[in-house]
C-alpha cells in the first residue's frame, strides 16, 4: 500500500500524480468547486451558458446546480462509497460515480430544497448540456 498523500491530480492526457503530506494543515481540495463555479459564471456573463434555462432533458438549471438546489443525489450518500473509502480502494471513475449517484433518484424537485453536492454532480450537469463549451477551453 502506498503512503498517504495530500493531493492527487490527473492531467488531460491521463497522467496522474500525487504529492504532499497527508497531515498538511490547509485542506484545499474544495477549491475545485469554487473554480468550476467561477468558470460557469464567466460563461454565463459571456452569454455562452444560461443560468436560468433547465439543462437539456432535465428539470434543473445551472443556477440550481450552483446553489445546491437541483435535487440531484450525490455519491457521498452511498454505503458502497464509504466502504470503498474505508478499504482505501482505487477512486471510482467519474462516469461510474455519476451513474451510481443517479441511481438513487432525485432528492427533491429543483428549487424545493437544499443539499450539498460535490463536484461530480456539477460536472455531470454540465456534461449533459451538449451546447455548453468544453470547460477546459474556458479557463
Amino acid at each position: 500500500m502506498s503512503p498517504p498523500f495530500h493531493s492527487f491530480w490527473i492531467t488531460a492526457s491521463g497522467k496522474t500524480g500525487q504529492s504532499g503530506s497527508h497531515v498538511a494543515r490547509f485542506p484545499y481540495w474544495s477549491l475545485t468547486k469554487t473554480a468550476l463555479a467561477i468558470v460557469a459564471l464567466r460563461l454565463v456573463e459571456r452569454g455562452t451558458l444560461d443560468l436560468e434555462t433547465p439543462l437539456p432533458d432535465q428539470s434543473y438549471s445551472l443556477r440550481h446546480l450552483l446553489a445546491h438546489t437541483s435535487g440531484l443525489p450525490d455519491y457521498t450518500r452511498l454505503p458502497d462509497y464509504h466502504a470503498a473509502v474505508a478499504a482505501r480502494a482505487d477512486p471510482w471513475p467519474q462516469a461510474d460515480m455519476l451513474k451510481r449517484a443517479m441511481k438513487q433518484g432525485m432528492l427533491f424537485a429543483p428549487g424545493q430544497g437544499w443539499s450539498f453536492q460535490y463536484r461530480v454532480c456539477l460536472r455531470g450537469g454540465l456534461d449533459r448540456n451538449e451546447s455548453a463549451p468544453d470547460i477546459r477551453q474556458s479557463v
